[in-house]
């Protein structure tokens, strides 16, 4: 494996799956009976218009971005 082919992985496996998990996340969170914070947060960001659900999309992936590259 080259060291691009390896960033790409690493790209595909941990970053684009934590970004669309979070999101996942707080638009409908899973189970029966989810924690009252992500509840709460759900609750919050749905009610968020189109535009400030993509800016919280954004920062989402600029924190899992940071948390592997930065």
């Amino acid at each position: 494996m080259t060291p691009i082919e390896f960033v790409a992985r690493i790209k595909q496996v941990v970053y684009d799956s934590t970004a669309t998990g979070c999101l996942s996340l707080l638009q409908k969170p899973p189970g029966r009976k989810p924690s009252s914070k992500l509840t709460e947060l759900s609750s919050w960001f749905n009610r968020l218009s189109a535009a400030d659900r993509d800016k919280v999309q954004d920062v989402i992936k600029m924190a899992s971005a940071d948390s592997i590259f930065g």
